[in-house]
C-alpha cells in the first residue's frame, strides 16, 4: 500500500488526528486503542483514569520510547542522509509490509501511520510532500529502514533538507534517529521505561479479564512471567522478580493492592523508589 493508500486508510479509521511529533528531546508515547490501532505522539495517551499504569482508553496502552543517556556521538545529518539515499525510490508497499515479522510489521506500521497523521494536522504542503517522499526499505540485516525527508531551518538563515529515520528491528526494537539529537529507543525490554510499561501491561490486561475486585491484582500480579537474568531479548514481555518481591511486601505491610502496584511499578511523590532499575524517581 503506497502513501496516498496509507491517508485514505487513515481517514476512514479516524486515526488521523493522531501524530508523530519527531521534535528533538521528546518524550514519544506508543498509543494502542481497544481496536488495536497503533501510532506515536509526543503527549501521553488518554487515560482511563489518574495513575493507571499501562492504559490507554478503555481497552488501550500506552508504551514510552525514552532516550537513552546522552552520548556525544550523535548522528550527524551527512550520515543519516548517506543511508537513507540508499532507500531512494523504495516506496511503502503492502508486499513489504507484510513481508515483515508480526513485531517488525506493527511497529512499521505504526510509523507510517503517525506520519501520515501528522502531516493532516499539520496542514502544510510542504509536510504532505514530505510524506509522499517517505521510503521503506529492509537491508542485509533485515532490518526496515523507514525515511522522511525534513526541511530544517540554518541559524545563518535559510533552510536545508535533512531526514528523520527510523531503524526497525525484526523483533520489534525501533531507533528514531534525527541530525545532532540522541537516538529514541522504543520497544526494547532492557529500557526501564519499556520494561515498566510491559509489566504494568500484563497486569492491568490481566486484572480486566477478571471480576472487578481490588483484590484481582494480587494473583494477576503473581502469574505475571519473571524476567530471566543477564540482557534480555527486547521483545520480552515479563516482570522481574524484584517488582514482584516488592508488591509483595507492599501488600503485606497493609497496602491496598492499587497503591502498592503503582507505587512499587513506578515510585511515588514521598520517595519510593521504583522495582525497575533505571527508572527516574518521582518528586
Amino acid at each position: 500500500m503506497r502513501i496516498r493508500g496509507w491517508v485514505a486508510l487513515l481517514a476512514v479509521a479516524g486515526s488521523a488526528n493522531v501524530s508523530c511529533v519527531l521534535a528533538q528531546g521528546s518524550t514519544i508515547y506508543k498509543c494502542t486503542d481497544s481496536d488495536g490501532r497503533t501510532s506515536f505522539s509526543d503527549k501521553p495517551c488518554a487515560m482511563s483514569r489518574p495513575g493507571a499504569a499501562g492504559s490507554a482508553g478503555t481497552g488501550g496502552r500506552q508504551e514510552v520510547m525514552r532516550q537513552p543517556k546522552p552520548s556525544a556521538d550523535h548522528p550527524s545529518a551527512d550520515s543519516i542522509a548517506a543511508m537513507c539515499a540508499k532507500s531512494e525510490g523504495s516506496k511503502p508497499s503492502d508486499e513489504v509490509i507484510n513481508s515483515l515479522p508480526g513485531a517488525q510489521r506493527e511497529a512499521v506500521v505504526a510509523v507510517l501511520r503517525g506520519l501520515v497523521a501528522g502531516a493532516g494536522v499539520a496542514r502544510d504542503r510542504a509536510q504532505h510532500a514530505n510524506v509522499q517522499r517517505v521510503t521503506l526499505r529492509v537491508d542485509a540485516s533485515r532490518t526496515a529502514i523507514i525515511c522522511m525527508p525534513q526541511q530544517r531551518a540554518q541559524p545563518s538563515g535559510g533552510r536545508i533538507d535533512t531526514y528523520t529515520a527510523f531503524r526497525v528491528e525484526p523483533n520489534g526494537r525501533m531507533v528514531t534517529l534525527q541530525p545532532s539529537a540522541q537516538p529514541l529507543v522504543y520497544n526494547d525490554a532492557n529500557e526501564p521505561a519499556t520494561m515498566a510499561s510491559r509489566c504494568s501491561s500484563m497486569v492491568t490486561s490481566c486484572v480486566r479479564s477478571q471480576p472487578k475486585t481490588p483484590a484481582s491484582i494480587d494473583p494477576c500480579f503473581e502469574k505475571t512471567p519473571v524476567c530471566p537474568g543477564g540482557r534480555l531479548d527486547p521483545a520480552a514481555n515479563c516482570c522481574p522478580q524484584a517488582c514482584k518481591d516488592a508488591y509483595r511486601r507492599e501488600r503485606a505491610a497493609g497496602t491496598d493492592p492499587e497503591s502498592a502496584f503503582i507505587k512499587v511499578i513506578f515510585g511515588d511523590e514521598a520517595g519510593a523508589v521504583s522495582c525497575i532499575a533505571g527508572m527516574p524517581r518521582k518528586g
